[in-house]
């Protein structure tokens, strides 16, 4: 259960948060893929049999660690997006609870609105009463959208996955 009472902005500033972080990283992790499907293109494309043995040793072994370096930064972003993944699906679960905690709130005050008999109270638990229900609202929306966002990500980097180990 959430322990603190954190605002409605609060919690849609972090799903944009996790978002954007989210968008960089893919896009960090796109340039990878790219660069990574340049450089195997230039090893195919290179004809080292003319110049020297020399020249073309140094070239192929540059451009074999060009492949190399790219593919460890690639693979440091890609660890970076995935701890954000995790982080998003942590928030998830938090928005989860949340939803659940007030929809249990909302059941508790629809049981107790049924016995009250004067109308400035009813009126006013009638107030709470939809609070609660713009509450779930709002939560599942922002829960939808965190979960939309998460899946966008997780597809995107998942092909940009399969770009890097099928060679571009």
């Amino acid at each position: 259960m959430p322990r603190d009472r954190s605002s409605r902005n609060e919690l849609t500033d972090r799903k944009d948060q996790q978002t954007e972080d989210m968008r960089e990283l893919r896009d960090k992790l796109e340039k990878k893929a790219e660069d990574l499907a340049t450089v195997r293109r230039l090893l195919e494309e290179l004809d080292l049999d003319g110049g020297t043995a020399e020249g073309a040793a140094e070239i192929e072994e540059s451009v074999d660690r060009a492949e190399r370096v790219t593919e460890e930064v690639f693979d440091q972003d890609d660890h970076a997006l995935d701890q954000v993944h995790a982080d998003a699906g942590g928030y998830q679960s938090e928005l989860k609870e949340r939803k659940e905690t007030s929809e249990s709130n909302l059941g508790r005050i629809s049981d107790v609105t049924a016995p009250l008999e004067t109308q400035e109270t009813i009126d006013q638990v009638r107030e709470g009463k939809e609070a609660a229900l713009r509450d779930v609202d709002f939560l599942q929306d922002l829960l939808q959208r965190a979960m939309d966002a998460l899946e966008e990500s997780e597809n995107v980097q998942k092909d940009l996955r399969d770009m890097r180990a099928s060679g571009g």
